[in-house]
């Protein structure tokens, strides 16, 4: 099959989730026989081609302008299409198959990653009455839905009132880049990997953090991913969680910047344990790539977690809103080693078992041939 994935973040440009899943699955593809390309708007003027692991990229420009528009996007785009032999399977994340003029010969997917209505309703806040219509005009150009958890597509169809089925594909790890390296543990270790910014837990993490140390001085929160800058302040998250946090709340914290994805795996091996302490999410790759490499997780106790953490067995859950509730959760784990060891090797098991390349590609593959229009 000849099949386009349309990702404005795919790697090595600034990505998060979306990118890292449309990479792994786009590269199985290329290495099951199948021709994959992927367009996106990316910081720039220039339009560029390249091909990166069998996979054909094409750069479109995204110029930082006030009078450069989403409707020029999706003309330009509309015109690449128009250009290219036309795909079998066109896919995309909520917002992308808005106003694209329908190829025949294509099946137009979208899959639910988490969209403006669904993460505005899991924030208390209202959507914006113009990108909830975009995102309605997206769902409405769609030939067939799929969806990256359970609690994503319940809760976006009672948001959207869209009327397909859909079929629930989570999305598929490395397990060969995610697994355990034998490398030593730094002792007291905890990594937090993603995005610095409300949504993720931060903050409640290091409320918590106080209590963390004042059992396991020896205790070090290593923080990598990207610092959202605030568009209210203008200023990253992390200056905004030094101006109201207690000074203690940063003791034994370490803001490790952005990292490339592939040395998320080294920085795992060295943790003795990683929390994510998400206060909302559509699916949870971070934990899906802790469990791959064998690591114990101490997660948020939330929906699409559930779907994925066996409790006691493949991670532990914590209240993320109790600061006691997580300190305790992660002592619990940094102070017992063979629990931390047998939750390790119990979700190494299912990671390889559940969300393997070798296991969701074939289900995505299917997915496609059912869809597709013949």
């Amino acid at each position: 099959m000849r099949i386009f994935f349309l990702c404005d973040e795919y790697p090595p440009a600034p990505h998060g989730g979306l990118g890292s899943f449309t990479q792994t699955l786009a590269e199985a593809l290329v290495g099951n026989g199948h021709e994959v390309r992927v367009i996106g708007f990316f910081v720039g003027d220039n339009r560029r081609e390249e091909r990166r692991n069998g996979v054909q990229i094409l750069h479109l420009p995204r110029r930082q302008s006030r009078f450069w528009s989403i409707w020029q996007q999706r003309l330009i785009l509309a015109l690449e299409l128009n250009r290219l032999p036309p795909p079998d399977v066109l896919e995309g994340p909520e917002l992308s198959l808005a106003f694209l003029p329908k190829q025949p010969a294509t099946t137009y997917i979208l899959r639910m990653h988490g969209g403006h209505a669904f993460f505005s309703h899991e924030q208390g806040q209202k959507a914006h009455p113009g990108r909830a219509w975009f995102e309605q005009m997206s769902f409405a150009n769609a030939d067939s839905l799929c969806a990256v958890s359970q609690y994503v597509a319940e809760s976006t169809r009672a948001l959207l009132r869209f009327p397909q089925p859909v079929t629930i594909l989570p999305n598929p790890v490395n397990t060969n880049l995610f697994a355990p390296r034998g490398e030593a543990e730094k002792p007291g270790l905890i990594l937090f990997s993603g995005t610095l910014c409300r949504k993720k837990g931060v903050e409640e993490l290091l409320r918590a953090w106080p209590l963390v140390r004042s059992r396991a001085p020896q205790a070090h929160l290593l923080l990598v991913g990207r610092d959202q800058v605030s568009p209210r302040s203008g200023i990253p998250f992390s200056q905004e969680l030094r101006r109201r946090l207690n000074p203690a709340c940063f003791e034994g914290v370490i803001f490790g910047g952005r990292q490339p994805h592939e040395r998320l795996p080294r920085l795992m091996s060295r943790a003795s344990l990683c929390v994510i302490p998400s206060l909302s999410e559509s699916f949870g790759i971070s934990v899906i790539e802790a469990m791959s490499a064998a690591k114990a997780a101490a997660v948020s106790d939330i929906p699409p977690f559930r779907e994925i953490v066996d409790e006691g067995q493949t991670g532990l859950f914590f209240d993320p809103h109790d600061p006691r509730a997580v300190a305790e959760t992660l002592l619990q784990a940094l102070l017992n080693p063979a629990l931390r060891q047998r939750l390790g090797k119990q979700a190494r098991r299912a990671a390889l078992q559940t969300y393997s390349i070798s296991a969701l590609t074939p289900k995505n593959v299917d997915f496609y041939q059912t869809c597709r229009k013949v």
